[in-house]
């Protein structure tokens, strides 16, 4: 199966009007992609083609705050078009006709949610890095809204996302988050032979079990002593 790629789509948000369709190769029921809420009824393999590029005009600018809006709203599964028009006040043909896919913009509001909601720190050193980021991840996990959208990176019934979204965003934002390790590295403050990806994976898997698993806030205690413990595994 070809996956759904985050480079496949950033490269194409701007260019959609040249992309091939996607081509279904299993059904499980009729749905329409466009307009239903679950994502994960069909199996897709989706090729894409185009140049990266800017926002382009007010109109869009509106809609893609209405999509960030709707996903927090709704989450992942339950993201529709007609929720996006509805709240951008726009016909859904206008949204259709730019974003074909409804997984495209959802894509979209994912990963502008995720830039505004947790920036990459850079406060130099390893430690004030991470102490930062923790700082991040607890603040988003000691709000409901918080909490449902970390909840909501988790499919939320027994079928896969064979679109590979949710995989194609975590993909995206752990190696966007990586780069804190890969600075300490080039700073000599970590070991050798840690991988910057799976140690952002690690660590904010651990720092997010209370929002994820008990859909509560990240306790004090807990995360203080996870961070130590983490911090002498890896630093050098």
């Amino acid at each position: 199966m070809i996956r759904l790629r985050v480079s496949s789509l950033l490269a194409c948000i701007a260019t959609l009007q040249n992309r091939p369709r996607p081509s279904v190769w299993q059904r499980r029921r009729p749905r329409d992609l466009n307009s239903c809420g679950g994502i994960g009824s069909r199996r897709i393999k989706l090729g894409f083609s185009g140049g990266m590029g800017q926002a382009d005009g007010e109109p869009h600018t509106a809609i893609r705050a209405a999509a960030m809006t709707e996903l927090a709203a709704t989450g992942v599964d339950d993201f529709t078009f007609d929720g996006v028009a509805k709240r951008a006040g726009v016909d859904v043909k206008a949204i259709v006709a730019h974003w074909h896919d409804r997984r495209v913009l959802l894509m979209e509001a994912m990963l502008l949610t995720g830039q505004q909601q947790m920036p990459t720190p850079d406060t130099g050193s390893l430690r004030g890095d991470v102490m930062a980021f923790v700082a991040q991840l607890t603040a988003l996990s000691g709000t409901e809204p918080g909490v449902r959208y970390l909840r909501s990176l988790l499919p939320q019934s027994a079928e896969v996302d064979f679109t590979q979204v949710r995989k194609d965003y975590s993909d995206n934002r752990f190696d966007v988050h990586a780069e804190i390790f890969r600075r300490a590295a080039r700073r000599g403050e970590l070991r050798d032979g840690v991988d910057p990806v799976t140690a952002i994976q690690m660590f904010t898997s651990t720092i997010c079990a209370d929002a994820i698993w008990y859909a509560r806030p990240s306790q004090p205690d807990y995360v203080r002593g996870a961070v130590d413990i983490f911090l002498r595994g890896i630093v050098s």
